[in-house]
């Protein structure tokens, strides 16, 4: 009885080069024909992946800049084997976002000295009212300014406007763009009054009544 030999692999289309971004999944397949069963081992950069599998596609899932590299599959079955052409996974970095803090100040406008931790994406951190530095979304920031500015002293912090803080330090979220603003306000200044002959017991009007 003539028994035909079995039809080793033969690859009818190739795989194809993929472009993803990180945490997305990647996917390669080829296709290919000869006698069943057909079995399929990838190979990245000329090793290979994992054992024998049944499934003519790579399935990579949360890539990440690791997975990038170059791909092949062999394909086999009992009368031979196969090795594909060799593809390339680029893996691109996810877009970063960044969002601008303002720093500003009021009575004086202009002059006061902020520090802040940690330093922006261009290595920069402490300056003088006003200034601008760039962080990555969800950078916390915590920002101290001076306790007195001339003859003026430290009132509050405004965060877009809106109070954010009566102490000279204050910890913010770059979670959008941003303006914290260190409000001063004149130092207070004690009113002694006194009397003489007699010594006390004066009643003096004062107008407006103090703090």
């Amino acid at each position: 009885v003539y028994m035909p030999k079995p039809a080793s692999p033969s690859i009818t289309k190739q795989p194809s080069s993929r472009t993803v971004t990180e945490g997305e999944t990647a996917v390669l397949s080829v296709t290919a024909t000869g006698a069943a069963p057909l079995s399929y081992r990838w190979k990245k950069n000329n090793n290979y992946l994992g054992p024998v599998s049944a499934s003519n596609e790579l399935v990579l899932t949360n890539v990440k800049q690791s997975d990038a590299g170059s791909y092949m599959v062999v394909v086999s079955n009992d009368a031979g084997q196969v090795t594909s052409s060799s593809v390339q996974l680029t893996v691109k970095k996810i877009p970063e976002i960044l969002h601008t803090l303002t720093v500003a100040s009021q009575d004086p406008d202009s002059g006061v000295t902020v520090t802040l931790s940690p330093a922006d994406q261009n290595g920069q951190s402490d300056g003088t009212t006003q200034f601008t530095r760039v962080y990555s979304k969800g950078t916390e920031v915590t920002l101290t300014a001076d306790s007195t500015s001339g003859s003026n002293q430290f009132k509050q912090w405004l965060k877009n406007g809106e109070p954010a803080g009566t102490e000279p330090t204050v910890t913010v979220t770059m979670d959008y763009d941003r303006t914290l603003r260190a409000v001063y306000e004149p130092k207070p200044v004690t009113l002694t009054i006194a009397s003489r002959d007699p010594d006390s017991g004066v009643t003096v009007a004062v107008s407006p009544a103090d703090n």
